[in-house]
């Protein structure tokens, strides 16, 4: 039964991490999901996502993501979500697969999301993202080492080949006060990143407190121009924009003095 526990909430704990990294709005500097969005330099990969619990005998759960990167810069993902199958409507009965896709466009600064089951896309400008009207020219995408800022430090860790890239590793560790200003156990994730890919190779992230890790890799990577249709929304796709809200009028601006 404790095992069985365990289980369950290092699923809950990945779920809540896939979740909050896909949600994060894309940056044309720092690249999409840990991608940078430039053009050139066309690749297609697996991010396979390792959680795991101390102890020699520790569940472990794994997740996979394919992203591919076209000529363009523009950064496409694809989470598979399980499969699923519908109760009711003309296709009742039927199994159907679903994605979380989300595609990254450097040169709009637009993010589309597409449902797969609904068969819809969502657009989403980021706010502070501007619409070039062009790619951004390429930028430095790994991090500068060596440097403290606030409450974060990072170590350099030199460098490695990992996969036949030269990756650079950094240790950030943030430190934490609690609501009662008594320093809390720091956050200390490690990333190796490749320039030449213009992507992170590996990031490790371990819990505050031990009580779980996660690793993200990525793997067989394939360094040729995917197919233009994976960044394209479907045909048969319905799009939907979110409209602005006003802004609220306060009191003062309804009844000036």
């Amino acid at each position: 039964m404790l095992a069985k526990l365990r289980q369950g909430l290092l699923h809950l704990v990945a779920l809540a991490l896939l979740v909050g990294s896909v949600a994060k709005p894309a940056n044309a500097q720092r690249g999409a999901f840990g991608v940078a969005s430039i053009p050139g330099n066309p690749f297609q990969a697996e991010l396979l996502t390792t959680m795991s619990l101390p102890g020699e005998e520790s569940q472990i759960s794994q997740s996979q993501e394919f992203v591919s990167r076209d000529g363009e810069g523009r950064v496409r993902i694809d989470v598979p979500m399980g499969k699923f199958k519908i109760k009711t409507g003309a296709d009742a009965g039927k199994e159907v697969e679903n994605h979380n896709i989300s595609i990254y466009d450097p040169a709009t600064g637009l993010t589309v999301r597409l449902d797969t089951v609904n068969k819809t896309a969502r657009t989403v400008n980021p706010a502070g993202t501007p619409k070039s009207g062009s790619p951004q020219p390429r930028r430095e995408f790994c991090h500068k080492y060596g440097s403290s800022l606030g409450n974060l430090s990072s170590e350099d860790l030199g460098r490695k080949m990992i996969q036949g890239f030269d990756a650079q590793g950094v240790r950030i560790t943030t430190n934490r006060v609690g609501a009662n200003g008594e320093p809390l156990p720091p956050t200390v994730r490690e990333e190796w990143c490749s320039e030449e890919l213009g992507a992170f190779m590996v990031q490790v992230m371990n819990s505050p407190n031990g009580g779980f890790r996660r690793e993200i890799t990525l793997m067989n990577i394939e360094r040729h121009e995917p197919d233009a249709a994976l960044f394209e929304i479907p045909p048969d796709y319905t799009v939907l924009e979110s409209v602005p809200e006003p802004a609220p009028i306060s009191p003062s601006a309804k009844h000036p003095k």
